[in-house]
């Protein structure tokens, strides 16, 4: 990790990343999901007959109902968010990463899905003919509610990070994330945390990391797993300013042949007048 850091003395701008000859392939896309262009796509598609959900029956929960399969959801996300979250998952590629062909799924393949939330992508993998999918998700409400609507069709592990222990999650809504040690104040729960490489899977095609900012830390606890499979990478990079540069510093030292894409640009909290963007992901493959 030593090296690691000295590149970051000679950082560009994040913001010119993409220019960088040598640094990155890639490009940002001026379309932004706005909840306008969300609300256009939904009325200008089949996607919004299917839109519906019911309560489960459990007291805790509801069934959303998305291309006839059934997803229990707490009752604490709102409706409205996940009809954003389908955006996300299932709009086209000009405006939707998880399109992009260089890291589709494919008839076969396993997939570790970091940030499962509601279970969307998930669902389309296992839709596209994933073999079996790795799910992981902080949340505890919401890992309970995956274990319904998964079972029996994939694996779920507690959040994903740099090592094994026990470690505080914050919930913010629909998202949580790895807040810091056992000694941290304000915890909202205290849960397991592992490692991608604890796991010594056999094969893994793709992994999509979205964690609240834990991506770093938990692609280098799948360092091994990395080198090893070559797997197709879908990773966030929107929620720290030098989350992209740290990350493709990381992969291209356990694989330098692998290939790079950023695609879109958020803007950090900061001064509205000079704010900083950052790329929203950062895809390899």
């Amino acid at each position: 990790m030593a090296r690691l850091h000295e590149d970051l003395l000679n950082t560009p701008p994040l913001h010119d990343i993409a220019r960088a000859p040598g640094i990155l392939y890639g490009h940002a896309t001026p379309v932004m999901a706005t909840e306008a262009i969300r609300n256009k796509y939904f009325g200008d598609t089949q996607y919004a007959a299917n839109y519906k959900g019911r309560p489960s029956g459990d007291g805790n929960s509801r069934i959303f109902i998305w291309r006839d399969f059934p997803l229990h959801v707490p009752f604490s996300i709102h409706m409205e968010t996940l009809k954003r979250f389908i955006f996300e998952t299932f709009a086209p590629p000009r405006i939707n990463p998880h399109s992009l062909q260089a890291v589709q799924v494919e008839q076969g393949d396993v997939v570790v899905d970091a940030g499962a939330c509601e279970g969307f992508y998930t669902m389309d993998c296992l839709d596209k003919g994933a073999e079996s999918i790795i799910i992981s998700e902080a949340s505890i409400e919401m890992r309970e509610c995956l274990s319904r609507t998964f079972k029996d069709k994939g694996e779920i592990y507690p959040a994903l990070g740099g090592y094994t222990g026990k470690v505080i999650i914050h919930q913010r809504g629909a998202g949580s994330s790895v807040h810091g040690e056992l000694n941290d104040v304000g915890a909202d729960s205290v849960d397991k945390m592992i490692t991608l490489d604890s796991l010594r899977l056999t094969k893994v095609d793709l992994i999509k990391m979205d964690i609240e900012g834990s991506e770093f830390s938990a692609l280098l606890g799948a360092r091994n797993t990395i080198r090893e499979h070559k797997p197709k990478l879908l990773i966030m990079t929107y929620h720290k300013y030098m989350d992209a540069f740290l990350i493709y510093s990381l992969l291209t030292s356990i694989n330098p042949d692998c290939k790079f894409l950023l695609w879109g640009r958020q803007s950090l909290p900061g001064n509205k007048t000079n704010p900083q963007f950052c790329p929203k992901m950062l895809v390899a493959w």
